[in-house]
């Protein structure tokens, strides 16, 4: 049997624990992790057209390709392409260290007419490629941001209880904070993953296997990227779930500790300390829901490192 083990926070992963259609590759509708599926005659449109079809293809499928200066000799394959101004640039938020980077028309923030790739001008077709398919998995448009804030307010509350004053914990306004944060975060991290993790490992999986070297589109170095990238994309899913889940099981395994130490008459509390049976349970009984929740999480990103895995 094989293991895979994120050590930040043991998230040990069974790799023959879950069971993936015998080859995922084989049906024209892909059926994938996190309730992703693609169908992969869409993909061949891109994959198998001639290079000077290539951005006719995506256009038929209603996707504006705008540029960004690189400062680089421009791919004479976008020579026809305007740049993007930047008032684009801003609000999709495109960083010099992007290749490319999809907009869609769904998410209001934008507010476009049609989907967007801004695109680097010295990109290679297999990023373009890249780029599009994005537009053929499942996204939640406004998670993202939604995650980030409440992630940070998350992080921001596990730091200050844990390095301030561990005994904080007593104070019923210190657990409410905690546990408000962490059941503000539970229902987006599924969504998150979906949107972000999932989608680059998966586009980078299928393209590796699509594009293959008789395509003019292959490029040995940025399929073996791609494929690093996906890895790595994997690996930061886990370390968001082991960030979520840890802290949720830690702070349950501290109240109960906590309550301990106050019936072996260990510690005290009074003033603002107090913590007794009743607040313990509700403590126990919310963490239990929210531990419970991130099962879905977790299930999804264990098919997920499968599907990684499965041979090309």
């Amino acid at each position: 049997m094989k293991f895979f083990v994120n050590t930040l926070a043991g998230f040990s992963i069974l790799l023959s624990s879950f069971v993936l259609p015998i080859n995922v590759f084989a049906e024209d509708l892909y059926k994938l992790p996190f309730n992703h599926s693609i169908d992969i005659k869409k993909v061949r449109a891109l994959t198998r057209s001639k290079p000077e079809k290539l951005l006719s293809v995506i256009e038929a499928m209603g996707i504006d390709v705008q540029l960004y200066k690189s400062g680089k000799e421009l791919n004479p394959m976008y020579s026809g392409l305007k740049y993007a101004d930047q008032a684009l640039i801003q609000v999709g938020e495109f960083e010099k260290s992007y290749e490319g980077r999809f907009l869609s028309k769904s998410n209001p923030e934008y507010q476009l007419k049609k989907d967007v790739i801004i695109l680097k001008d010295n990109a290679l077709p297999y990023t373009l490629i890249h780029e599009v398919m994005h537009s053929m998995l499942s996204s939640h448009p406004t998670i993202d941001f939604d995650f980030l804030v409440k992630f940070k307010t998350f992080q921001f509350r596990q730091r200050k209880t844990y390095n301030e004053n561990f005994y904080n914990l007593l104070i019923p306004q210190w657990r409410e904070d905690i546990l408000s944060a962490q059941e503000a975060v539970i229902p987006l991290v599924y969504g998150s993953i979906q949107n972000i993790q999932s989608q680059e490992a998966i586009i980078e999986k299928i393209l590796a296997k699509e594009i293959s070297k008789s395509s003019p589109y292959y490029q040995e170095l940025r399929r073996l990227k791609g494929l690093r990238f996906g890895e790595m994309r994997i690996n930061n899913a886990i370390d968001v779930f082991n960030e979520v889940h840890g802290a949720i099981q830690s702070g349950k395994d501290a109240i109960i500790h906590l309550r301990e130490g106050l019936d072996k008459k260990e510690l005290t509390q009074d003033g603002p300390y107090n913590l007794n049976h009743i607040d313990t349970n509700v403590y126990v009984r919310r963490s239990d829901a929210m531990l419970s929740e991130l099962l879905k999480v977790k299930d999804e990103i264990l098919k997920l490192k499968k599907f990684y895995a499965e041979k090309i």
